[in-house]
């Protein structure tokens, strides 16, 4: 559980990402996860942790081997 993951991981983590296996952030402050969550961890020193919003999406391609997820934004 979350609590476990904290005390096995505190020392050699800086930040933990609690996440179902198929969800995928996208991060929009920084260019990376950890820009992302330092900037945060800057603007609100007092939190414990962040949350993101949730969406359901579809995406269809006609040629999966021309897909990049990245050309989707």
């Amino acid at each position: 559980n979350a609590s476990q993951i904290k005390q096995n991981f505190q020392q050699s983590a800086e930040f933990i990402i609690i996440s179902d296996i198929d969800d995928i952030l996208f991060p929009k402050l920084g260019g990376n996860y950890l820009e992302e969550f330092r900037r945060l961890a800057s603007s609100y020193p007092l939190a414990a942790g962040f949350s993101y919003n949730r969406y359901n999406t579809e995406i269809i391609s006609s040629n999966s081997k021309l897909y990049n997820i990245y050309n989707t934004f």
